[in-house]
């Protein structure tokens, strides 16, 4: 064989590999490993619910101001559709996963709007950026509780860029999970957020509807989770297998 048509050769393979290592990155799996299953499913919550309490906003005008000729806002601790669907809860492969996942080069985003946090659970990856925006036009502070304590003040409009380098403890403690680290703003002290920092990207928050979906997961077998503020944690076995779709609900009771 010529020299030529061997360098060809060599090229093509190395063109193809890093086309692999591009889709991997682009999908969050795990180095190695090709795409597979999905897990999807709903959280959902039966029992008896209180009307959440209306937030007062102090003696800070611009946050009265915000919601005058408005509804007053209310706590968003247990946020339940009137079919029992649960929001911002927080699902993930809390056991099972080998190895961890790249950091995407998209940061996660945590907003202060109308003196509140806009999104009640964010999830993330060790190592990625984080960006904390004061759409407000009042001052905050961000302060992050937990293994990657960060305490800083925002002016009016300003935004914050962080790297966050700590994954969360994985393994739960008397069956309650431990990945949530607590966010709230020392300067109005009714606003609170969490944020979980994973070592993997198999993970979701539910929306409006309680549904999740946690994407190119390997297949294996795996521990399931749930976390929620109110109403704690709950965990079931899951095997992915063929690069199936898997449907995995959850039901809280009270």
């Amino acid at each position: 064989m010529q020299r030529g048509s061997v360098m060809k050769k060599i090229l093509l393979l190395a063109l193809a590999g890093l086309i692999v290592l591009a889709a991997q990155a682009a999908t969050g799996l795990l180095a190695g490993q090709a795409a597979a299953g999905t897990l999807t499913g709903k959280v959902s919550f039966s029992g008896k619910m209180r009307k959440a309490r209306k937030i007062k906003m102090g003696d800070d005008d611009y946050c009265r101001n915000f919601y005058k000729g408005k509804a007053a806002p209310r706590s968003k601790k247990l946020v339940v559709s009137p079919n029992g669907e649960v929001r911002w809860a927080f699902v993930y492969l809390q056991a099972g996963v080998k190895g961890k996942s790249k950091p995407p080069k998209t940061p996660a985003t945590i907003t202060q709007k109308g003196c509140q946090y806009a999104t009640r659970v964010v999830g993330m990856v060790a190592g990625q950026r984080l960006v904390i925006n004061n759409g407000d036009q009042t001052k905050h502070n961000f302060h992050l509780l937990g293994r990657n304590k960060y305490n800083r003040s925002a002016s009016p409009g300003q935004s914050i860029e962080r790297k966050v380098r700590k994954a969360a403890k994985l393994k739960l403690r008397r069956g309650k999970s431990r990945v949530m680290s607590s966010v709230k703003c020392d300067i109005h002290p009714w606003m609170k957020a969490y944020l979980a920092v994973m070592p993997h990207s198999y993970f979701s928050v539910t929306g409006p509807g309680g549904r999740f979906e946690i994407k190119n997961v390997p297949d294996g077998e795996y521990t399931l989770a749930v976390w929620h503020e109110k109403l704690g944690t709950m965990t079931q076995k899951v095997t992915v297998s063929g690069g199936a779709m898997q449907s995995v609900d959850f039901a809280f009771s009270k």
